[in-house]
């Protein structure tokens, strides 16, 4: 499943990667939405988020952790993939590598961690509420990365608030499922 997500994330961050690159300059609502659409699958939170929910559907902490892994090395590979093959990586692999080794590797580190937490969010006692601010930390993080990147831009501020916003609405869901959980087994 996570591979499934990783190809679709990275496929579709580097498919927007070139319709951007295409058309930067030619500013439309359409363009507005094109811009988020593409600031969004390019960001940290959402690969994140993609080896968050990996782990978090893992049952044991081990697998989790691959899963996270897994799934950002199929991301990564994905949209470098289609970016040589269709997209705005013109200038071909070997000056690539240097970029898709650190990519890779913060795959492997990032990846491990946030799913490892993802698996975490669903233990019994309270260090599973670790786990569970795992995808606001990942959002509000991203929310200070985009204002120091582009400052007041308002498609990156506001893209970035509905990322903070659905993942305080999904730590809620969690807590809330979580705390029903433990009073039915009470």
């Amino acid at each position: 499943m996570g591979v499934l997500f990783g190809v679709i994330l990275g496929v579709g961050g580097a498919a927007l990667d070139t319709v951007f690159v295409l058309r930067t300059g030619r500013l439309s609502m359409g363009m507005l939405i094109v811009g988020a659409a593409w600031f969004l699958l390019n960001s940290g939170v959402v690969w994140g988020l993609l080896a968050f929910v990996a782990g978090r559907l893992s049952r044991r902490s081990g697998i989790a952790a691959l899963a996270g892994v897994v799934s950002l090395i199929a991301a990564v590979g994905s949209y470098y993939g289609y970016g040589l093959t269709f997209g705005d990586r013109v200038w071909g692999l070997q000056p690539l590598l240097p970029v898709i080794t650190r990519w890779t590797l913060a795959a492997v580190l990032l990846g491990a961690t946030v799913g490892f937490l993802g698996a975490l969010s669903r233990r019994a006692g309270k260090l599973a509420y670790v786990g569970i601010a795992t995808p606001v930390i990942l959002a509000l993080g991203a929310l200070y990365l985009g204002y120091r990147d582009y400052g007041l831009n308002g498609t990156v501020i506001g893209a970035n608030l509905f990322v903070v916003a659905a993942c305080l609405l999904a730590c809620g869901i969690m807590i809330w499922r979580r705390e029903r959980i433990h009073s039915i087994v009470e």
